[in-house]
């Protein structure tokens, strides 16, 4: 009886092992994988990688790392969409963006002017808050641009002075304009007249 029962708990010992052993080479392989997808620049597999890790602190990890990447590559704004998947109150509330570069070292408050709208703040928060799988930079069919809006100013000038100076020459215009507008007599040949013209031919 005794041989049979250590037999037993001999072979769910190694079933248990058999079940374990294969979760920690996957997620092995999976950060294997990860990084190969990430050297690669291929980001869009990287992030299905990350996504489907059920760890959340392994998957935030991946995301930063990720959102790094991308943001190096110059793609800020699925670099924000990345940072967007962040679980467990990480994200934007921990600070992830200021060891990213172009992301967390641009340039804060308190330096005056803003004249100018910030277009790509305004689209970086639309795409990585509404439908963002939807959007081109992630695969989808989405594009969003910028509307340039408002009063342009043309820098060359858009008042003329008058050229007082020539305003003798302008009353001789006038005046050789009206010549032949009045008869001999002085009447002004434009206005309507109560004489009516009777044509007979037509009589």
């Amino acid at each position: 009886m005794m041989p049979h029962r250590f037999y037993c708990s001999v072979l769910a010992l190694l079933l248990s092992f058999s079940i374990t052993a294969p979760q920690v080479v996957t997620a092995q392989d999976a950060q294997q994988q990860f990084e190969q997808f990430i050297k690669a620049g291929e980001f869009a597999p990287a992030r299905d990688v990350a996504n489907k890790q059920q760890d959340p602190q392994l998957r935030n990890q991946m995301l930063q790392q990720l959102a790094g990447a991308q943001a190096r590559s110059g793609n800020k704004r699925a670099s924000f969409h990345s940072l967007s998947g962040l679980s467990g109150g990480s994200g934007f509330q921990s600070g992830s963006t200021a060891s990213l570069p172009g992301l967390g070292d641009g340039i804060r408050g308190g330096q005056g002017g803003a004249a100018m709208a910030d277009f790509q703040s305004l689209i970086d928060l639309i795409t990585t808050t509404i439908a963002p799988d939807s959007w081109e930079d992630n695969g989808g069919s989405g594009v969003i641009k910028e509307f340039r809006s408002g009063v342009h100013v043309d820098t060359n000038g858009l008042l003329s002075r008058v050229d007082f100076s020539n305003a003798q020459g302008l009353a001789q215009f006038r005046q050789q304009h009206m010549v032949g507008t009045f008869s001999a007599d002085g009447q002004d040949i434009r206005k309507d007249t109560a004489i009516r013209k009777v044509s007979l031919n037509r009589l």
